[in-house]
């Protein structure tokens, strides 16, 4: 009897299966329904339990049986079913250290790896699946664990733990179409990780190795643009005028020729660009030399066809937030007229206070008109953008605020941003 009856709860599990249509190692696939007729689940469930405690019985009392890592490994897949994870990773652990040389070995430690990352033992799963990647295994559970560990890493939030990983598998899988997306990641990581000179280096390795392939998985097109604009935004804010601006021409460069579909990217290095163009426009003073204000009034009104022309073409890209600004900024050029207008020096009339009075009542007729354009150009340039798309960015309130200001309540003021 015992030469025979250690090998009937297998047997069982095996006839069990294979009449619902699963198979010896898993009962993901089973229905219930096509096993029992009332109340199957509730059956099945009890039958499990009546079927784990056999296994375990089995291997506690016959450890030298060759079945023996079989019913344990079939005990460990029982508590998965019964989403029993801690009992599961005992059963697996206990295979791994009674029967090393077991060809389960593998399986289980995939599945060690895969049910401690659901009850978020993430320590125990990416040591798991870094042990998996150093037996050089792939299981059904496990298709990389090189991946699955370096993601986890991530998600710890250890971000130079996680990109040392996933280089590692660039440099062991430079060939596979999940190469291009993990190098990206691993780069982007390292600025995470706080190392920015690294990231910067990477990018340019992506690009040199990259920029010219197509992916399926991942769009490199993209992913080269946002290289650059992300190392454009950090020269920027240090400073480093000169880099920012070649990056920014690279930028605009790599998006005509591609032609992907992240055109905030460009729009927003085409509005500071406008921008440059308009301080560089708004900086140019008047001294208190009539003759000398009206060339300087002159050369600010030639230059505005320049500026208007710069924010025209950040709203030929189609992003509704910088078409606000655009059109905002288009209104801030007659705003800035009407206010140097007012701001004007006053001449020497030598005492004649009428010709003063005059001279005032010119400038504020003149600056009304340049007020009443620069509204009209917000209601025609921005506050289409502002309803149609419901920009609230820090443009539309600023533009909502001046048409507050002159027409009134037609046009509330918005109290926040919400984009």
């Amino acid at each position: 009897m015992k030469q025979f009856y250690p090998h009937l709860s297998s047997f069982l599990a095996i006839t069990f299966l294979v009449a619902c249509g699963g198979s010896q190692k898993t009962t993901t696939n089973v229905e219930y329904s096509d096993c029992f007729a009332i109340d199957g689940s509730v059956i099945f469930e009890t039958w499990m339990e009546e079927f784990e405690h056999s296994q375990e019985r089995f291997a506690n009392d016959y450890p030298e049986e060759e079945f023996a890592p079989l019913e344990l490994y079939n005990s460990g897949i029982v508590h998965e079913e019964l989403r029993e994870y801690q009992l599961a990773i005992h059963q697996f652990e206990q295979l791994i250290q009674e029967y090393p040389e077991s060809h389960f070995v593998d399986d289980a430690l995939g599945r060690i790896a895969v049910n401690s990352k659901k009850v978020f033992d993430l320590e125990r799963s990416i040591a798991t699946f870094i042990t998996l990647y150093e037996r050089e295994y792939s299981c059904e559970q496990v298709q990389c664990p090189l991946l699955d560990a370096a993601q986890l890493l991530q998600y710890e939030q250890q971000y130079e733990a996680s990109a040392d990983t996933f280089m590692v598998f660039v440099e062991e899988h430079p060939n596979t179409l999940l190469t291009p997306a993990v190098f990206y990641l691993a780069a982007r990581l390292y600025g995470q990780a706080g190392n920015h000179e690294l990231m910067f280096e990477l990018y340019s390795d992506f690009r040199d190795e990259y920029e010219n392939d197509y992916s399926e998985l991942f769009d490199i097109d993209a992913a080269v643009i946002i290289s650059l604009q992300t190392e454009a935004l950090y020269r920027a804010e240090r400073d480093e005028i000169r880099v920012t601006e070649q990056l920014n021409e690279r930028i605009l460069e790599e998006y005509n020729q591609r032609q992907t579909e992240n055109p905030a990217v460009v729009a927003a290095i085409v509005y500071q660009q406008a921008m440059n163009l308009f301080n560089e426009w708004d900086s140019i003073t008047f001294d208190e030399s009539i003759s000398s204000q009206q060339d300087t009034f002159n050369e600010r009104l030639d230059g505005i066809e320049e500026v208007m022309n710069a924010f025209s073409e950040v709203v030929d890209y189609g992003v509704a937030d910088w078409s606000v600004c655009a059109g905002y900024q288009v209104g801030n050029v007659y705003k800035a007229m009407a206010e140097t207008i007012m701001s004007l020096p006053m001449p020497d009339f030598h005492g004649d206070v009428s010709a003063e009075d005059d001279y005032i009542l010119m400038l504020e007729d003149l600056a009304t008109q340049y007020e009443q354009v620069a509204v009209q150009r917000w209601e025609d340039f921005a506050y289409p953008f502002i309803l149609q798309f419901r920009v609230r960015n820090e443009c539309a309130i600023n533009t909502m605020q001046e048409l507050n200001r002159f027409l009134g309540i037609d046009y509330p003021v918005f109290m926040e941003s919400h984009r």
